[in-house]
């Protein structure tokens, strides 16, 4: 049933987006979803669209809508999930998991250039990227570990060097 489905989302979501339009106010549900999620302490982003949010989300900062394409939407939704202190931690360690299991050189720079623009970085999480990088050879290449590196030195830890392995091939050369 659709309303279990709802119900479902409410309880395990870790932030709610609500585009606020003129018709938003008439929704008993959509006052709901906003007062669930306000309620479990998760982060509601407001996103203006003709109109202001209300009641208790009021006091959020909103964004403006107005002549944003959906991608510059989504960016600024981006910049607010790794900033704010509710969401934080839980997309970092997201964008963490992403960038340490890049398939290949141009996912890991994609997700690399994500987390070293983001203003606010958890020392945690630089920890948990920085012990674990050269675990992916995918992340090696010459200008994506450059780019981590100067990711790290930022935040004081040490660059990463990548591991050579050289096998040494004895051939015919054993004595018996």
């Amino acid at each position: 049933m659709w309303a279990n489905e709802i119900e479902s989302a409410l309880k395990t979501m870790h932030c709610l987006c609500a585009i606020i339009t003129p018709e938003f106010n008439n929704s008993k549900w959509c006052d709901q979803e906003v007062g669930y999620a306000l309620g479990r302490n998760i982060l509601v982003i407001p996103i203006r669209k003709g109109c202001d949010p209300y009641g208790l989300f009021g006091k959020v900062q909103g964004i403006q809508s107005n002549g944003k394409s959906a991608n510059k939407l989504a960016e600024e939704i981006f910049h607010i999930l790794c900033s704010n202190k509710i969401s934080q931690k839980t997309y970092l360690k997201i964008l963490a998991g992403l960038l340490l299991n890049s398939k290949n050189n141009n996912e890991a720079s994609k997700w690399l250039n994500l987390i070293k623009d983001i203003k606010s970085m958890d020392n945690e999480i630089i920890e948990f990227i920085h012990s674990n990088y050269l675990k992916n050879d995918n992340l090696t290449d010459d200008s994506i570990l450059k780019i981590a590196n100067e990711f790290f030195t930022k935040y004081s830890f040490k660059p990463l060097q990548k591991v050579a392995v050289v096998e040494e091939n004895i051939g015919d050369d054993l004595p018996f």
